[in-house]
């Protein structure tokens, strides 16, 4: 379903030479998801506790083949996607105790090009200018939400970055964090309002857990999903600062 308020005019708007914005004019310019996995089944409630966030959409002619071919929702996941397919297969062996909101640390920007692997294009651009704002008014908007589980690296640096905090992937970063081989690691955040209000943030604890595309195994992707779940069960109320 789509988000409760409407998407910031600053986020529709977005431009950059390496993304196009489903919002483009030549696009889908009234459309209202931010993110195109938020009609997967239980995977795009926005009141949801939990915020699963991916690295990107894909790249930008599919899109516009889907819109070309008039499908009934062209900004929308794809069954065949391996990460989704990947999360559905996951969802039966290690369920979530509760709905979930799943997007990615680019939200509506779509790779230009071929490539449809590896870092997001022009990162270091469009982390500060685009990202940063984009996961603040997620977190903002979905007055329910306790726990981020990153998957992946990119989203771990896009949420850290909202939160104003340094992030290192070796000590105290996502490397280390993602494997819950000494139990359960996690690192509470505060993530400012977007656009600020006087609250000032979200407290949120945030996880760092394998992209469902990694090369490991099923039981590991279910023990990242297991200490989430129990989080989810046992953790605090989320909380307006």
């Amino acid at each position: 379903m789509p988000p409760p308020d409407p998407v910031p005019q600053s986020l529709r708007a977005f431009t950059h030479p390496a993304y196009r914005n489903v919002y483009d004019p030549d696009l889908l310019p009234d459309g209202r998801m931010l993110f195109g996995t938020e009609n997967m089944p239980s995977h795009g409630d926005w009141k949801a506790e939990v915020l699963l966030l991916a690295q990107d959409c894909g790249i930008v002619k599919h899109l516009i083949e889907r819109i070309r071919i008039r499908h009934p929702c062209p900004h929308g996941y794809g069954e065949s996607v391996q990460t989704n397919a990947k999360l559905s297969s996951l969802q039966r062996i290690a369920p979530l105790p509760t709905p979930v909101l799943y997007g990615s640390v680019v939200g509506s920007l779509w790779r230009r090009g071929e490539n449809k692997t590896g870092a997001p294009p022009a990162w270091n651009e469009v982390l500060p200018s685009y990202c940063v704002p984009m996961v603040r008014w997620v977190v903002t908007t979905m007055t329910n939400v306790r726990a981020i589980a990153c998957l992946g690296p990119y989203s771990w640096i896009g949420v850290m970055s909202a939160a104003n905090r340094t992030y290192r992937f070796k000590k105290d970063g996502f490397e280390e964090h993602r494997e819950f081989r000494d139990g359960e690691k996690w690192i509470d955040v505060d993530v400012p309002s977007y656009p600020p209000t006087a609250h000032g943030s979200r407290r949120v604890r945030v996880f760092a857990m394998w992209h469902p595309g990694a090369r490991v195994s099923y039981d590991l992707l279910a023990m990242n999903r297991a200490n989430l779940s129990k989080y989810i069960r046992n953790g605090a109320p989320a909380v307006q600062r």
